[in-house]
C-alpha cells in the first residue's frame, strides 16, 4: 500500500477470498469464540479501539498478509463500532448499501471524519485496497495463528 493509507487510522481491510475459511471465529468452537470477543471488548473499555464509539460492537480479527509467503498472520483482535466494522469490511457494507441497510455515503463521511481527510483520501484507499485484494485473490493463503493457535480446532 501506499503512504496514504498507512497512515489511516481508520482503513479498508478485505480479507482475500481465499483466505476467508482461516478466520479464528470460524475455526474455534462458539463458546471460545465469546471469550475472546468478550476479552476484546474489555481490553477497548467497551469501545470502539479507532473511532471511541460505544454502543454495539464488534469483535474484528486484525491480520497481516506477506505476499511473497502467502501467510496471512493473526496480529489480534479491536474492538470496532458498527461504522468502523463497515468501512473494514467494505465489500459487504456496499451490497447492504445496494439493499437500503447501510447509508453509504455516511460510511465515507465516517471514514473521513475519523481520518481528518478528504474524500479524494478515502477514493484512494479504497481503490488500492480493492487492487490489492484482487491480487491476493490469485492464492491460497496459510493462516498463522501467533499467540492463538492453541485455540483452534485440528
Amino acid at each position: 500500500m501506499t503512504d496514504t493509507t498507512i497512515s489511516l487510522k481508520l482503513s479498508i481491510d478485505l480479507v482475500p477470498v481465499t483466505a476467508r475459511e482461516n478466520s479464528v471465529r470460524k475455526n474455534v468452537s462458539g463458546g471460545v469464540w465469546e471469550k475472546i470477543q468478550a476479552e476484546c471488548f474489555k481490553t477497548y473499555d467497551n469501545k470502539c479501539g479507532i473511532c471511541g464509539a460505544g454502543g454495539k460492537l464488534a469483535c474484528h480479527e486484525v491480520w497481516d498478509y506477506d505476499d511473497t509467503t502467502h501467510t496471512q498472520r493473526l496480529n489480534g483482535f479491536i474492538a470496532l463500532c458498527q461504522d468502523c466494522d463497515n468501512i473494514k469490511h467494505i465489500g459487504i457494507a456496499q451490497i447492504r448499501a445496494d439493499k437500503g441497510e447501510v447509508d453509504f455515503g455516511l460510511l465515507i463521511e465516517h471514514f473521513c471524519a475519523v481520518n481528518k481527510c478528504s474524500r479524494e483520501i478515502f477514493d484512494v484507499n479504497y481503490f488500492q485496497t480493492f487492487a490489492m485484494f484482487m491480487q491476493r485473490n490469485a492464492f491460497s493463503w496459510r493462516p498463522d495463528y501467533g499467540n492463538y493457535s492453541y485455540l483452534i480446532k485440528k
